[in-house]
């Protein structure tokens, strides 16, 4: 999420093209071994980062670098060995998926995600142990959240089609 960082906002840290290294480095490693390389995209914070408000002032922005980035790690790995074998497990795609077609619990209509009870709000963790530990920020899933992500995992890993799997939590 930190790619297209200005001088400022990354001051010195070099943030993504350091990640971006590492993340090549690492899949030499994997593919080395046999394997395949999965990404797995994260979600943004639910309403914005209070760590880095001029970066992610809101979920949209925070997903779209998130997108960005994990895009740019998948492109970078391609251009330079084009016979990797690369996927990028989407758990924040789905996440955004919902964000833009969230409905309300109590309506069933068309409503704000960040609305309290909309089907996106719903996604994250309420718990207090979050809460003390972070308090500004909502960034952890709910049983539901977990759940999208593993199916997002599972289906990544197996391309088995997840709406056949009868377990809900």
């Amino acid at each position: 999420g930190f790619i297209d960082l200005t001088p400022e906002e990354d001051a010195g840290n070099n943030w993504f093209p350091t990640s971006l290294q590492a993340v090549v480095a690492l899949q030499k490693q994997i593919q080395a071994a046999g394997a395949m390389t999965v990404l797995f995209q994260t979600w943004g914070y639910f309403d914005k980062d209070p760590h880095n408000p001029g970066i992610y002032p809101d979920y949209v922005t925070m997903q779209g670098k998130l997108n960005k980035g994990y895009q740019k790690y998948q492109d970078t790995i391609k251009q330079n060995n084009p016979s990797a074998h690369i996927k990028i497990a989407p758990a924040g795609s789905a996440f955004e998926w919902i964000y833009y077609h969230t409905s309300t619990s109590t309506s069933g209509g068309d409503g704000d995600p960040l609305q309290t009870g909309s089907s996106f709000e719903l996604l994250y963790d309420k718990l207090e142990a979050h809460q003390e530990q972070d308090a500004e920020a909502r960034k952890y899933p709910s049983v539901q959240g977990a759940y999208l992500t593993a199916c997002v995992l599972f289906q990544t890993l197996t391309g088995l089609d997840t709406r056949q799997i009868s377990y809900v939590p």
